[in-house]
């Protein structure tokens, strides 16, 4: 079973080549301790891995799959074998005894040995396939006469327990519980991929803030030092240099919280994989860069259609309700076959032989001499016309309608999220580029008044303007495409596909199938 290669939108491969942003992560080099370039897919994949909720998740399910498995034994034969002794000890009444020549007292003792295959069948009857030996002692012939039989017997339902598919209703039922109990697996694995994917952009984020506070600084830096010449050489005043290292005494300080939250975001990453033991002191970056590498062009059309599509065939909680309902018509179906009268057909065949040794009495049953059979029905029905049927099936109807309405109620919810998030993606990003274009536009006004300030003809505060309204657009930026990522997250999650974008699930036919590792997932002894 090979991972699904490709995504289910090219949304998420849209747009976003943010030039004014510097998106260039930290150099672990220039620190102490060990660091780790870390893809979003291998930390996906490591926390998927690690975590104990997916893991009871993943236990659910086997534990559902093997209870589906398990009631295919209701049908498998079973060898029973008995062993009885009945014994009797009177005394004769008056014509007892003139029947039996005077004799006060009667005695008999009966021992029986049977074997024989018994079960049940898919139908809902019952059947019993054998033979028995039975030593017969009493009074006139005690030293024993032995008599054989073999034959079979059934009892089949023709009402109740036989419409309807009553009598493999356990099975289906069990199978669908198997099928929600996977979907609730997979659910859990998207809400702990959504979880990791979050952590991991919340870090990227963090470093591309840090690297944009660090470029800030850097010209902050500069101004205070170009600032502590021209006062020294008389052209400019104390008043300006002191500006100019206020300015990079709060640059410093936006530098340091950047640093912290680049320390708090990695912090994250490493509880989501705390199964994996890393060390304490490990510093990680995120290696994968903020925005998709190639722009494509999306019909709003197309996606539309592929998303509803795929959230119709593997969204969790959409294919739990759909599941569920086709319980509860199962569970329906038996209801109706319970509030049925109990018509039984019973039936038996089979060939007696009787002789004064066993190896005898089995000789007798070859010449099918003695054959004896019985055939039947029998009725039962309740004396009031079923009170407790009848309510538990007008109780099973509800529950199945109740299905119904919440499958109808989430699939237009599902719908309306979709196209909604399809409209927002859309909205931001258009935004980010006319945001891109602005950050361009003040990156440009920046140098220039560096230039000017070079050349006497500005000063300190319009540069120091500048450079505010330049930090100040690219943050705009930094936060458009936060909320930009969160909207794609959104619609993954609307439309159910986070293990397709992944690469962790794709389709046979019109089944969902996971990748080997994910089915065949290790779990903690």
């Amino acid at each position: 079973m090979a991972p699904a290669m490709h995504s289910s939108t090219s949304v998420v491969r849209t747009l976003l080549l943010v030039g004014c942003l510097s998106l260039a992560v930290p150099l672990p080099a220039q620190e102490n301790g060990p660091f780790l370039n870390l893809t979003l897919a291998d930390f996906l994949r490591e926390t998927v891995r690690v975590q104990p909720a997916v893991d009871e998740a993943y236990l659910q399910w086997l534990i559902r799959y093997r209870l589906a498995r398990s009631e295919w034994g209701s049908f498998e034969p079973a060898l029973a074998g008995h062993f009885r002794r009945d014994s009797l000890t009177r005394a004769n009444t008056s014509l007892q005894q003139v029947l039996q020549l005077g004799a006060l007292e009667f005695f008999e003792i009966n021992d029986e040995y049977g074997l024989g295959l018994e079960g049940k069948l898919p139908g809902g009857g019952t059947y019993r396939l054998g033979g028995s030996v039975t030593r017969m002692e009493n009074s006139y012939a005690e030293e024993g006469e032995f008599e054989s039989f073999v034959g079979v017997s059934g009892e089949q339902p023709l009402l109740k327990g036989l419409t309807h598919g009553a009598s493999v209703a356990p099975l289906r039922a069990a199978r669908q519980e198997r099928y929600i109990a996977f979907h609730e697996y997979r659910r859990q694995l998207m809400d702990t991929l959504l979880k990791a994917e979050q952590a991991y952009w919340n870090l990227a984020f963090a470093q591309s803030a840090l690297a944009m506070e660090k470029d800030s600084l850097q010209i902050a830096a500069n101004l205070a030092r170009d600032a502590a010449a021209w006062v020294q050489g008389g052209k400019m005043s104390e008043l300006d240099l002191q500006q100019a290292e206020a300015e990079l005494a709060l640059r410093q300080a936006r530098r340091a919280d950047a640093g912290q939250a680049v320390r708090e975001a990695v912090t994250q990453l490493k509880l989501l994989m705390a199964g994996a033991r890393l060390p304490e002191d490990l510093r990680i970056v995120a290696a994968d860069p903020l925005v998709p590498d190639v722009p494509a062009v999306v019909d709003p059309e197309a996606e539309r259609a592929s998303s509803l599509q795929w959230a119709r065939r593997a969204q969790p909680d959409y294919m739990m309700r759909r599941e569920q309902l086709r319980l509860d018509a199962v569970l329906l179906g038996y209801r109706k076959s319970q509030a049925l009268p109990d018509l039984v057909l019973k039936g038996s065949y089979g060939l007696r032989g009787l002789g004064e040794s066993a190896e005898e009495s089995l000789g007798k049953l070859e010449g099918g001499r003695y054959p004896t059979w019985s055939l039947g029905l029998e009725m039962r029905a309740p004396f009031l016309l079923g009170v407790r049927e009848r309510n538990e099936l007008e109780a099973a109807r509800l529950k199945k309608r109740l299905a119904e309405v919440r499958l109808e109620a989430l699939e237009y919810e599902m719908c309306r999220s979709i196209e909604a998030l399809l409209g927002r993606v859309g909205t931001l990003r258009a935004r980010i580029e006319s945001l891109r274009r602005m950050a361009a536009v003040k990156r440009r006004l920046l140098d220039v008044e560096l230039a000017r300030l070079e050349a006497g003809t500005s000063d300190m505060h319009l540069v120091y303007e500048a450079e505010e309204e330049l930090a100040e657009s690219q943050r705009d930026v930094l936060q458009a495409i936060v909320r930009f990522r969160g909207a794609l997250l959104d619609l993954a999650v609307s439309r159910g596909s986070v293990l397709l974008d992944q690469g962790l699930e794709h389709l046979e036919g019109e089944q969902v199938v996971l990748v080997d590792e994910l089915v065949y997932r290790r779990t903690a002894p």
